[in-house]
């Protein structure tokens, strides 16, 4: 899978439950690397309309999505109905 084709995988399956991003704070420290990946418009559109519903910018909204599901391991995605969504992860 392409690097954009996982970020939109990861988008497309948060928004269903993204009011888990409200409660995690964003990167303590600023990344030393970019990301550049081009989502489909339709992602980028509900990707607008979740960050809006926290109040945060789309980057901080994909910073903290990635940063807490690849750093802290604190979200995770679960399949339901046939579909993922993100899910908090209780240690």
């Amino acid at each position: 899978m392409s690097v954009s084709g996982g970020l939109d995988w990861l988008l497309l399956n948060s928004f269903g439950n993204c009011q888990l991003l409200r409660q995690l704070a964003d990167c303590p420290d600023a990344w030393d690397a970019k990301l550049d990946a081009r989502i489909p418009i339709t992602t980028f559109e509900q990707l607008k309309s979740a960050a809006g519903q926290l109040g945060v910018s789309v980057s901080v909204y994909i910073r903290k999505l990635l940063y807490h599901f690849y750093e802290t391991k604190r979200l995770r995605y679960v399949q339901s109905d046939g579909h993922y969504t993100l899910a908090g992860r209780h240690e």
